[in-house]
């Protein structure tokens, strides 16, 4: 067994839940339950996904409904490990993505950065820009771009597995 696979499977048996976000159904989750028995038998798997709950514009910290996005010609932006679920959550809030800009996972975004993703807005008729809100706590502190930045919020919506997530939540809050 590689150096790697181990380290993975020594990990994944210490888990009491394993969360697999991302799913649309719990269908979806064969491959990580086969991947569980393997590696960590006993362990739950709970089906997740993340819905967008609101959306707001950087500058002015307001909150808004997250369908107020839709139609909007936008430059989207994430440095996240799986940004195709970011892109996924802007295709159900219906909105125009001119361009999707990736970076790595845990990205601290430069002023020369955000400069970019504007220019480009600027060149493909784009009103704003959009990202996630993990992506604005690594950006805030940026000079803002002259183009407006929305922030997704989105929350964790359990598809399966909930009476798991519950036992485990309660055995930690009784340790503590």
């Amino acid at each position: 067994m590689k150096k790697s696979a181990f380290l993975f499977s020594s990990l994944l048996s210490l888990a009491a839940l394993v969360v697999a976000a991302g799913a649309e159904r719990p269908e979806d989750l064969d491959e990580v339950h086969q991947t569980i028995r393997r590696h960590a038998p006993g362990v739950p798997v709970v089906a997740a996904r993340y819905v967008p709950v609101e959306c707001w514009e950087a500058s002015r910290l307001r909150p808004r409904q997250s369908d107020d996005l839709a139609g909007r010609r936008l430059v989207a932006f994430a440095g996240l490990a799986s940004p195709e679920g970011f892109a996924r959550t802007l295709a159900t809030l219906h909105v125009d993505v001119a361009h999707f800009e990736t970076f790595v996972d845990h990205h601290w975004y430069t002023a020369a950065d955000l400069a970019a993703l504007d220019a480009r807005a600027a060149a493909m008729g784009a009103e704003g820009l959009v990202t996630t809100e993990k992506d604005w706590v690594r950006l805030r502190d940026v000079a803002r771009p002259r183009r407006p930045i929305h922030v997704v919020s989105v929350r964790l919506e359990l598809l399966a597995g909930a009476a798991h997530w519950r036992r485990v939540f309660e055995r930690a809050c009784e340790r503590h």
